[in-house]
């Protein structure tokens, strides 16, 4: 199931990724040299989590809910500058627990954007305590070691917290 989990996750990566959308780029992006960050558009989202002890409020967040082959996938998306954490739901049901060794569920961490700071979900869950037509909202915890085999790191995600409006793609 370890190994499955990380297949699956990059073949929506994949499937979502190829899928045609126009992006309308703020006048002002200068074409790679620096990461855009998006306009936060709910300003009543949020989302927050202590990482490594330390308390992170992620000022921009995005939720979408994706009817795929693997049912309702929602993924979850927080942005502080260049941290950034994802989550994701393959199978979503509704209210209730995701824990990522029994459900197709799994998050991400990405320190900076150097080759050595991403972190992806080794165990963890996503909880969802409110499911609406338009909003989402939950708690979140997860351990997560570094993507690089050769370093032997691991970055603790607890005490997250979101609470979303989400827009359905399909």
């Amino acid at each position: 199931m370890k190994i499955l989990k990380p297949i699956i996750f990059l073949l929506a990566f994949v499937v979502l990724s190829s899928c045609t959308k126009n992006i309308n780029f703020p006048p002002d992006y200068n074409y790679g040299k620096t990461t855009p960050t998006p306009t936060n558009t709910n300003a009543n989202a949020s989302m927050t989590a202590v990482i490594d002890g330390q308390s992170v409020n992620f000022n921009t967040t995005s939720a979408n809910l994706i009817n795929s082959p693997l049912g309702k996938t929602m993924t979850i998306v927080g942005v502080n500058g260049s941290q950034i954490i994802s989550l994701a739901i393959y199978d979503l049901n509704g209210v209730g627990v995701y824990d990522f060794e029994k459900t197709f569920a799994q998050a991400s961490y990405n320190q900076d954007q150097s080759s050595s700071g991403s972190f992806a979900s080794e165990t963890g869950k996503i909880t969802i305590t409110t499911f609406t037509d338009t909003s989402i909202k939950g708690t979140f915890e997860f351990v997560a070691p570094n993507q690089d085999y050769k370093i032997n790191t691991k970055r603790t995600i607890t005490e997250g917290k979101f609470d979303l409006t989400y827009k359905k793609v399909n």
